[in-house]
């Protein structure tokens, strides 16, 4: 069928600013975008701006508020930060959508992606919500407060035009409960996996890497998994490469131990075709990744985040990944549990993708 053309539409794309996996799932959305030749503006500022742009220079970037959401280095203390964070996001979201509503006026927007942004919608343009986090999992005794954090991501999401679900509908998807424990909302639609990878495009390279450290997510957890796995690493017999996810910073080599500030996709995609075992954090984005390319991993959760800790346990249990924590991370342990696993699914084909959900938001 030919592809139809969004007559130089303009787009807004806006991810969230709470880690650069809301910033690597944007891509294979901004490039359908480009292919169908819409005019496409990116919102936001900071690290995620950044990364898309390192993959998009000419992208046109259009300042949003930052939300500005740390992770604490000890999670017991997530449920006392809690309406702290609530708040924060409340009063952020607030702004965000004055922002949002003149935008549109000044740059003559036809419609805007908002990758989990809570206040990037309106009345006046058509207007997406990616979301795989439909149902939250705190701490134990915290049961109410998940009920109404649910209720608080409803009514987000029902306030877009479309709901777009990064994952395949059914009992057997990588979300789980996070997305099918409740109903959905009647605007949802589920898009297939948001990855920067084709899949299948690089199994045929000859695996030279013993080892591959993908490190990512909201600090300060970053740096303390950093500092556990550079300690570890100096007792390791073989060839490891760790892409430390931190731009700013040099590249390394330590002995037979390489580190990598940052990579483009083509070269993370290589990177992973030729590791033989790979250790990363258990962000929703990064799965999509391994699960498009068929690759096995070692998850290690943030800690505090608890959609990691579900994700983790839940694929672990259907043998598509192995998972440790970060306290008690051990990378022997790790490389003997990958090797007894039947490693992710191959993504079943269905008929609402991605490149239907831009089609129709742009038509």
């Amino acid at each position: 069928m030919p592809m139809k053309p969004c007559h130089r539409r303009r787009i807004l794309v806006a991810p969230l600013d709470w880690g650069l996996g809301h910033a690597t799932r944007c891509i294979p959305v901004i490039e359908e975008l480009r292919i169908r030749g819409c005019d496409i503006f990116l919102g936001g500022e900071g690290p995620v701006v950044e990364m898309v742009r390192s993959e998009f220079p000419t992208l046109r970037v259009l300042p949003l508020v930052n939300y500005n959401i740390s992770y604490t280095a000890r999670a017991a203390f997530l449920g006392l930060k809690f309406p702290f964070f609530v708040a924060r996001v409340f009063l952020r979201s607030a702004t965000e959508h004055r922002q949002i509503e003149q935008l549109i006026t000044d740059y003559k927007i036809d419609a805007i992606i908002s990758d989990q942004r809570f206040g990037c919608y309106s009345q006046m343009v058509p207007c997406a919500y990616i979301s795989h986090q439909l149902s939250v999992k705190m701490p134990s005794g915290f049961g109410a407060v998940e009920q109404l954090v649910r209720r608080g991501l409803y009514h987000a999401a029902d306030r877009y035009t479309q709901l777009w679900i990064p994952d395949w509908p059914g009992e057997d998807n990588l979300t789980g409960e996070l997305s099918r424990k409740y109903p959905l909302p009647p605007n949802h639609r589920f898009i297939g996996l948001l990855s920067r990878f084709i899949p299948q495009k690089n199994n045929d390279k000859k695996q030279d890497i013993d080892l591959l450290v993908m490190l990512s997510g909201p600090e300060p957890q970053r740096t303390l998994l950093e500092r556990r796995i550079r300690a570890q690493l100096e007792h390791f017999d073989g060839r490891a490469v760790v892409l430390l996810g931190r731009p700013e910073e040099r590249e390394t080599v330590k002995g037979s131990i390489e580190y990598i500030p940052h990579a483009p996709t083509e070269t993370i995609a290589d990177l992973l075709a030729r590791a033989k075992a790979v250790v990363c954090r258990g962000g929703y984005s990064t799965i999509m990744e391994l699960v498009s390319l068929g690759k096995k991993a070692v998850l290690i959760p943030t800690p505090g985040q608890t959609e990691q800790q579900y994700l983790a346990r839940y694929l672990c249990t259907k043998g598509y990944f192995a998972h440790q924590s970060q306290k008690g991370f051990n990378l022997s342990h790790a490389l003997a549990a990958l090797s007894k696993i039947s490693g992710p699914p191959t993504p079943p084909p269905h008929r609402n993708t991605l490149k239907d959900a831009i089609e129709e938001l742009t038509a």
